[in-house]
C-alpha cells in the first residue's frame, strides 16, 4: 500500500474528529431543577431550552438582561448564575429558602416576601436591594453602590456597615437595637417599628427628606436637618420632648405620645396629626398655612388656639377637658368634636360638608344649623338671648378680618334699605332678629335695595357671606 496515499485520509479523519468535538462541546447543558424556573426560561427562550435543560453557551442566555419571576411558585433559581449579562432580577412572593451565586452584573434584586435565611454575596454592582418579608438574621456585606436598601420585616438584630452610596433605607419591623451611621447621602430613612431596643439614632444626614422613627424606645431624636420634610415618630413613649422642628418641615405625625410640651411649630407645616397626646397640656400657635389637624382623643387639653384661615380638616374630638372652640375658618370643610365638654359652640362655616357633634352632654343649643348636620344634631335648638349657657344667640358668625367693604344705609331705617359691597359676585344677606331667627333672606351682586316693611321695630343683624371666599360681615341695624 502506498503510504503516500494513506496519510491524507488519516487527516483528514483527524480534523473530523475534532470538528465534531468543538460541535459537541460547543453546547453546554445543565439542569434546570426547578420545575416553575424551567417553564419560565421555556416561554423567555425557547431555543436555549430543551426540556429542564439550559444551554449555557447560547447566547440567549449571555445576552439576557432581565429575569422576572413574581409569584411563580419557584423554590430553587439554580441557572440564573449562568445569566452573565443579567442585570434585574426579581423573585419576590415565591418559596424560596436560599439564592445561587448572583451573576457579577447585577444591579437590580428583589427578592422579598420568600422564606430565605440568608443571602449570597451581593455583586459589586448592586444597586437596588429589596430583601424584606423574609427570615434573615443577618445581611451579607453590602455593596458600596447600593443606593436602595429595604430590609423590613426581616428579623434583623444588626446592620453592616451602610455604604456612601446609599440614599434610601427602610429597615422597619425588625429588631434592631443600634443602627450603624448613616452616610450624608441618605433622604430618607424609615427605621420605626424596631421594638424598646432602639433607644437612640445617629446623628441624621444633612440632606434628609422623610425620617419615620415611631414605635422604638427612643428617648430623644437627634437634631433635625432643614432639608426635613416629613417626621413620623408616632407611639415612642419614652420621648417627651422634640427638637427644634425645621422650616422646611410640611408633615407632622407624633401620635400616641408622651409629650410634656412643643415648643413652637413652623408655619410650613401642612398636614399634623397629634392626637392621643396623653401629657400635652396646651399646644403652641398653630402654623399659618395648615390644612388639616387631628389633635383628638388629648385628655389634658382644655383649650386650642386660634385657627388658621387655611385651615379644611379638623378632628378633635374625645378630648374630655375640651371646653371651648376658637372661631371656626370658612375654609373648613370637616370638623370633629363630639366626645368634648363643649357648651357653647363658634358659628359653623356654610362650607363644612362633614360635622360630628355627638356624643355631648354639655351643649343645648347651637349657632346656627347647616346641611351637613344629621338629624340628631339639627334637633338642637338655636340659641336665643339669655340661654342656659350663655352662649351667643344664634345666627351671629364671628367676622373675619377683610378688605372688602358692605355699607347698608339708611340706618336706622323703616325696613327699607339699600346694601352695597366691594367684592364682585354673589352675596348672600340674613337678617336675624335678637333671638338668632332669620326673618328674611336673599342674594344679591354688587348692591341692591331690599324691603323688608313687615319688620317689627328693633335691632336686627344683617350677615353677609360672599359665597365665593366666604367672608362674612355683620350689621346691626336698627328698624324704627
Amino acid at each position: 500500500m502506498n503510504t503516500k496515499e494513506i496519510k491524507p485520509k488519516r487527516i483528514r479523519g483527524f480534523v473530523f474528529v475534532l470538528i465534531l468535538c468543538a460541535m459537541i462541546g460547543k453546547a453546554q447543558w445543565v439542569t434546570i431543577p426547578d420545575a416553575n424556573f424551567a417553564t419560565y426560561l421555556q416561554n423567555q427562550i425557547p431555543a436555549a431550552m430543551s426540556g429542564n435543560q439550559l444551554n449555557t453557551s447560547s447566547s440567549l442566555v449571555s445576552s439576557t438582561h432581565s429575569i422576572s419571576v413574581y409569584g411563580a411558585g419557584i423554590a430553587d433559581l439554580t441557572g440564573v448564575q449562568y445569566f452573565t449579562s443579567l442585570t434585574y432580577l426579581t423573585c419576590q412572593n415565591n418559596s424560596l429558602t436560599t439564592l445561587p451565586p448572583l451573576p457579577g452584573t447585577l444591579q437590580t434584586l428583589i427578592c422579598s416576601g420568600n422564606s430565605m435565611s440568608t443571602l449570597p454575596s451581593l455583586p459589586g454592582t448592586l444597586t437596588y436591594l429589596d430583601c424584606s418579608s423574609n427570615q434573615l438574621g443577618v445581611l451579607p456585606a453590602l455593596p458600596g453602590s447600593l443606593a436602595h436598601l429595604a430590609c423590613r420585616f426581616t428579623g434583623l438584630t444588626s446592620l453592616p456597615p451602610f455604604p456612601h452610596s446609599l440614599t434610601y433605607l427602610d429597615c422597619s419591623q425588625n429588631n434592631i437595637t443600634a443602627l450603624p451611621s448613616f452616610p450624608s447621602s441618605l433622604t430618607y430613612i424609615d427605621c420605626s417599628g424596631n421594638g424598646n431596643g432602639l433607644t437612640s439614632l445617629p446623628s441624621l444626614p444633612p440632606n434628609l427628606l422623610t425620617l419615620y422613627c415611631g414605635s422604638n424606645g427612643l428617648f430623644s431624636i437627634p437634631s433635625l436637618p432643614n432639608t426635613l420634610i416629613e417626621l413620623n415618630c408616632p407611639n415612642d413613649y419614652g420621648l417627651t420632648t422634640l427638637p427644634a422642628l425645621p422650616n422646611s418641615l410640611v408633615y407632622l405625625e407624633c401620635q400616641y405620645n408622651y409629650l410634656t410640651s412643643i415648643s413652637s411649630f413652623p408655619n410650613s407645616i401642612k398636614y399634623m396629626n397629634i392626637f392621643y397626646s396623653y401629657k400635652l397640656t396646651s399646644f403652641p400657635a398653630w402654623p399659618s398655612s395648615l390644612l388639616t389637624l387631628d389633635c383628638s382623643c388629648s385628655y389634658s387639653i382644655t383649650s386650642l388656639p386660634a385657627l388658621p384661615g387655611s385651615l379644611q380638616y379638623l378632628d378633635c374630638s374625645f378630648t374630655p377637658h375640651l371646653t371651648s372652640l376658637p372661631a371656626l375658618p370658612n375654609s373648613l370643610t370637616h370638623l370633629g368634636c363630639g366626645g368634648d365638654s363643649i357648651s357653647c359652640f363658634p358659628y359653623f362655616p356654610s362650607g363644612i360638608t362633614v360635622i360630628a357633634l355627638l356624643p355631648n352632654s354639655k351643649f343645648n343649643c347651637l349657632p346656627n344649623h347647616i346641611p351637613a348636620m344629621d338629624a340628631a344634631t339639627m334637633a338642637y335648638p338655636l340659641c336665643s338671648s339669655g340661654n342656659s349657657h350663655n352662649c351667643s344667640p344664634a345666627g351671629l358668625p364671628e367676622i373675619q378680618k377683610q378688605e372688602t367693604k358692605v355699607n347698608l344705609y339708611p340706618n336706622p331705617n323703616n325696613g327699607v334699605f339699600r346694601i352695597e359691597n366691594s367684592i364682585e359676585g354673589e352675596q348672600i344677606v340674613n337678617v336675624v332678629d335678637l333671638n338668632g331667627n332669620i326673618v328674611k333672606n336673599f342674594t344679591f351682586t354688587g348692591e341692591t335695595e331690599m324691603s323688608c316693611s313687615s319688620l317689627a321695630s328693633g335691632l336686627y343683624f344683617v350677615v353677609v357671606t360672599d359665597l365665593h371666599s366666604s367672608f362674612t360681615t355683620r350689621i346691626k341695624m336698627l328698624v324704627l
